[in-house]
């Protein structure tokens, strides 16, 4: 199979998905002996699976023309946690198996999951606390379409009561180091946890302390 060949299958299998944010670049590789094509996806939806973000990369030659490997591989989870995935003819089959199986790690499979309706999730918890507040429009905003693997962050931003409007930033800086940093006008505020099992919590603790 050759590279435009593979490229095909990779943009005809997500142009019907809903995509927020996509890009795709070049890259040199180490060794100077081929390129990587890196396609990138932001919240992605596609049938009823959601992902908050990922990489597909395939790798040439140094005429972009063919692939060195029948091969190519995906961001599986946070930070740089990569898989490579073999294949023939079956390379629809494979993105299916991973899109719609949900094959992520534990990280982006939580972050992901919050995206599912979020704004409603999080007023719900408000309401089960009796925390007398509403929060409104809450979106994945990802400030950049591609960055790094090691510096990959997550942009969030929400309004509370339709008065205050905080920005959220949250990224993984250690094995077991999430940390979420607030700004609400010229106020940062830092929140560190050591996993994601409690997203809304840790969000719904910042806005108590900003209406109390």
């Amino acid at each position: 199979m050759t590279f435009i060949e593979a490229q095909n299958i990779f943009l005809d299998f997500f142009k019907d998905s809903q995509v927020f944010k996509t890009s795709t670049v070049w890259e040199k590789m180490d060794n100077d002996k081929g390129y990587k094509w890196v396609l990138v996806l932001h919240n992605l939806n596609y049938g009823d699976s959601v992902i908050i973000h990922t990489k597909f990369i395939l790798k040439t030659d140094l005429k972009k023309e063919n692939l060195l490997k029948t091969q190519f591989s995906y961001l599986y989870d946070l930070n740089c946690v990569y898989r490579f995935i073999d294949f023939k003819e079956n390379l629809k089959d494979k993105l299916n198996e991973i899109i719609l199986d949900g094959k992520f790690g534990i990280n982006v499979k939580k972050l992901s999951n919050f995206l599912i309706n979020p704004t409603i999730r999080l007023n719900k918890y408000l309401y089960k606390k009796q925390i007398d507040c509403t929060l409104f429009d809450f979106t994945y905003d990802p400030r950049y379409s591609i960055l790094p693997c090691k510096l990959i962050n997550f942009d969030f931003k929400f309004d509370i009561n339709n008065v205050y409007k905080v920005s959220l930033n949250l990224k993984k800086e250690e094995k077991n180091k999430f940390v979420y940093r607030f700004q609400l006008d010229k106020k940062f505020t830092e929140i560190e946890v050591e996993d994601l099992k409690n997203i809304e919590g840790v969000i719904i603790q910042y806005v108590k302390k900003q209406i109390s």
